[in-house]
């Protein structure tokens, strides 16, 4: 089956510079007008279902896709952002402050973070890829969207085009409403394109260098 996974347009964290991790931060205006862009991205493609994280940022990406082709967004709590436990909601100039070691490994080493009172980045991730085969399973055959978030997506890409989630660090981050195209044949995922972003024009936003 055909995956295209989506990373959510612009978020109100995105723009003030926030972890937002598992909290709901909605959609900017710009991140609402990029994802009517990811709809026009799919305008031409026959798709089958549109599935999205339950974080809204990610069901807003999602929902003019959806509706363009007739479908209903069905929630994919798998496909949540890292739970980044104490960092939620910290201004990302405040992390090197409180969590320093740990804010070393993410700017070097991102692949082995665990989040303090949260997650591994590798839990995260496997978490996600599970969501993402129990999925292809109920689809076999068939074209399907998935909204997600930039913290899972990368983590998905170097687990299949690197081997492992601890190549993380060799896998760069997927900008806002970007688009990577994936074969999933017999449980096993091939990327095909990775952080499209034409459609988006002069829209792109991405995470600042230092994160």
């Amino acid at each position: 089956m055909k995956l295209y996974l989506v990373r959510h347009g612009e978020s109100e964290s995105n723009r003030l510079g926030y972890f937002a991790g598992q909290l709901d931060a909605p959609l900017t205006e710009l991140g609402h007008e990029q994802a009517r862009r990811v709809a026009e991205f799919f305008r031409d493609i026959a798709v089958d279902a549109v599935y999205s994280s339950d974080l809204s940022r990610a069901a807003e990406t999602a929902r003019p896709t959806a509706e363009q082709h007739g479908l209903s967004v069905i929630p994919a709590p798998g496909m949540r952002e890292v739970h980044a436990g104490d960092w939620e909601g910290m201004p990302f100039t405040e992390l090197p402050v409180i969590s320093p070691e740990q804010y070393r490994v993410w700017n070097t080493d991102i692949g082995n973070v665990h989040f303090p009172n949260g997650e591994s980045v590798e839990a995260a991730a496997l978490r996600a890829q599970e969501a993402l085969r129990q999925i292809a399973e109920t689809h076999p055959g068939e074209t399907v969207v998935v909204a997600s978030h930039g913290g899972i997506i990368r983590a998905l890409l170097a687990l299949w085009q690197h081997g492992s989630v601890q190549a993380m660090q060799h896998a760069v981050w997927a900008p806002n409403a970007s688009v990577s195209e994936i074969l999933c044949e017999k449980g096993t995922f091939c990327v095909l394109r990775s952080g499209m972003v034409e459609h988006l024009g002069d829209l792109v936003t991405e995470l600042p260098k230092t994160i």
